[in-house]
């Protein structure tokens, strides 16, 4: 009779995972360093982002570092990326100075660890097999789902393994972890070492205490201790039943390679003999793996490249011969810097590269900061239309006309915010939230907005201003309508109050908001402000609107759009006197229903004289003062010869 053996897998056992998420490692780094020449301010510290233009590929984490001391005795700090360099005192403007730097990448970290190589799913078991030796079928009560593994059902007997052993049979069971995504080589073809621990854990739960029982082994083949070297192969001999034993291999000093191709194969052995009733029955506990990766073996990556500093002289942002780091007011808009930035920090709002501190226009919308800073006596201000405050600055950069006095700091205005809804009107693209943005309001050409974003298309200078829209890049201020001279924020109705922060520009009595094609919740009373208003991205514009943009129509097609249009219907009835009545009752206000347009006979058409309520009443008395006059001609007496 043939024996049987059963390998019985607990349900408290964890099926095998692959190394390749435990073990960190990288491909082959290599450093490519560029030689820099920078500017950096006389007597003064500066920035100096040197990797800028370096290359660093797969290099992974690295280190900057750089010496004390520059070739002229400069201060250097390495930080994070950059490195601070303080000229020294002695170098004047024009002057150079020289410094080398290195980035060294971080060398890799030897690793370590150890994870559960199976798992307790139980499901799907059960695979037979036929002993080539004797044809009896042999059980294997194990599951499906080894990942990486095969427990292939191989059986070596006597009849086909060359007499090496004098056994029935042999089951095996193999380990194959796959790392090759995560460990390569090393530069200069070098390559970390890894040891690799395999612990298997099993009971014997029936058979006799007998000769070679069970190994772990390196490789597939079959197991004989004269095929591999003591450290390739771990045998346990002599087991007695109900005896649990660990059996530990550990392979040294593994290449990747060697990792990538590794194949374990645990083997328990069935019987002894062929007699009935003496068989080896298993229980597999459980089979775990542990590493180690020693990557002293890989150097880092290192390289070396020069800074050459020339020496400038500190950036004077306005030309006010105050120096930005003393001026408080660096491009004299009449905003002190600090209300510019926010915590201390420069800002962009219109994201055009020119910080709002030195930008004449932060939220490009055509006006300049200076005119939407609610400075008072802005003609006398800016008299050149340039953006900047004319006149002397004191000692600390600020315009002396916008001060409560010379130098004290405190500017004599509030800064304006018109519409009161948290925004400043120089980064408000509605400043008085009627729903026309300001750039339209500014009277800016329609193409420079082609996106209808509230903000000027176009490169803005080093000013802030759109270069297209000036008379030369970054000279003077905008002049929107190409007429060569700049301009000035219009005041259509000339109240004092510039159309941007108008809201009934024409002066017309008709809101702006109306008549630019939006809703008021009264427009016969009502705020002309847009209802409801709501500013997720806080630039003072209106998301409803900014997502549907009101029309801002122009009637008449005069070229002048209604909202600054004193009639708007070209009837030569002003808007102010037709206003939001609607006298027909058709549905179109009067002020944008052109009649009530007297023709006469000179414009070949006759002579009639209508509104829009019909025909106007004043034609029955030009009638009867006809008829009075054609009875008089009638009566008079004819004179005879």
């Amino acid at each position: 009779m043939t024996s049987r053996s059963r390998l019985i897998v607990s349900a408290s056992l964890v099926w095998l995972s692959p190394l390749s998420a435990d073990i960190v490692s990288r491909p082959a780094a290599s450093l490519s360093l560029t030689d820099d020449a920078v500017d950096a301010v006389v007597a003064d510290t500066t920035d100096l982002t040197v990797l800028a233009n370096d290359t660093t590929t797969d290099a992974g984490d690295y280190v900057l570092t750089v010496s004390a001391t520059s070739d002229q005795g400069g201060t250097l700090t390495a930080i994070g990326d950059v490195v601070r360099y303080a000229a020294p005192t002695s170098l004047a403007e024009g002057a150079t100075d020289s410094f080398t730097y290195t980035v060294t990448e971080e060398g890799l970290a030897n690793a370590s660890g150890t994870f559960a190589a199976q798992a307790s799913d139980q499901t799907a078991a059960g695979d037979t097999f036929v002993d080539p030796g004797n044809g009896g079928t042999y059980t294997v009560t194990t599951t499906s789902g080894f990942a990486d593994t095969v427990w292939d059902g191989v059986q070596y007997s006597s009849a086909n393994v060359g007499g090496g052993i004098d056994t029935s049979s042999l089951y095996r069971y193999i380990i194959q972890p796959d790392l090759s995504a995560d460990i390569a080589v090393c530069p200069a073809g070098l390559a970390p070492q890894i040891d690799v621990t395999i612990r298997w854990n099993l009971t014997k739960i029936a058979g006799n205490a007998a000769g070679y029982e069970a190994s772990i082994a390196r490789g597939t083949a079959f197991p004989l201790a004269s095929d591999f070297p003591a450290d390739q192969h771990e045998r346990e001999n002599n087991w007695p039943v109900n005896e649990t034993r660990e059996l530990v291999l550990t392979l040294a000093d593994l290449t990747p390679d060697d990792v990538n191709n590794l194949r374990i194969g645990l083997w328990a052995q069935d019987a002894q003999s062929s007699a009935p009733g003496d068989e080896n029955d298993w229980r597999s506990n459980s089979v775990a793996i542990s590493y180690d990766i020693d990557t002293s073996n890989c150097p880092p990556v290192s390289s070396t490249a020069t800074v050459t500093v020339t020496l400038i002289p500190p950036p004077d942002s306005d030309g006010d011969s105050i120096i930005d780091k003393d001026d408080l007011d660096d491009d004299n808009d009449g905003i002190a810097d600090a209300l510019e930035q926010q915590q201390g920090a420069d800002v962009d709002t219109d994201g055009d590269g020119v910080v709002d501190r030195l930008d004449l226009d932060s939220d490009n919308d055509a006006i300049t900061d200076l005119q939407e800073s609610g400075a008072d006596g802005l003609a006398t201000l800016d008299t050149d239309r340039d953006g900047r405050i004319d006149g002397a600055v004191g000692s600390n950069g600020m315009a002396d006309a916008v001060e409560t006095g010379a130098d004290s700091g405190v500017a004599n205005f509030t800064l304006a915010d018109s519409d009161t809804d948290g925004v400043a009107d120089f980064r408000d693209l509605d400043s008085d939230n009627d729903g026309i943005p300001d750039v339209t309001e500014a009277g800016a050409p329609s193409d420079q907005d082609a996106d209808n974003d509230g903000r000027l298309d176009g490169a803005a200078g080093t000013d802030g201003l759109v270069d297209a829209l000036q008379t030369q890049p970054d000279v003077g201020g905008y002049d929107l309508n190409a007429d060569g001279t700049t301009d000035h924020a219009p005041d259509t109705d000339e109240d004092g109050v510039a159309d941007f922060k108008d809201l009934d520009s024409d002066g017309d009595t008709i809101p702006d908001l109306v008549e630019a094609g939006g809703d008021d919740e009264e427009p016969a009373a009502g705020d002309g402000r847009v209802d409801g208003f709501q500013d997720d991205n806080g630039d003072g514009f209106d998301d409803g609107v900014a997502a549907v943009p009101l029309t801002t129509p122009d009637t008449d097609a005069d070229g002048q759009p209604n909202f600054q249009d004193v009639d708007s219907d070209g009837d030569g009835v002003s808007d102010a006197e037709e206003g939001l009545t609607d006298a027909d009752g058709n549905g179109v206000p009067d002020y944008l229903q052109a009649s009530g347009r007297i023709e006469t006979g000179l414009s070949g058409g006759g002579c009639t004289v209508r509104t829009s309520a019909g025909i106007d009443p004043t034609l029955g008395v030009l009638a009867l003062m006809a008829m009075a006059a054609l009875y008089r001609r009638r009566a008079k007496p004819t004179r005879r010869r």
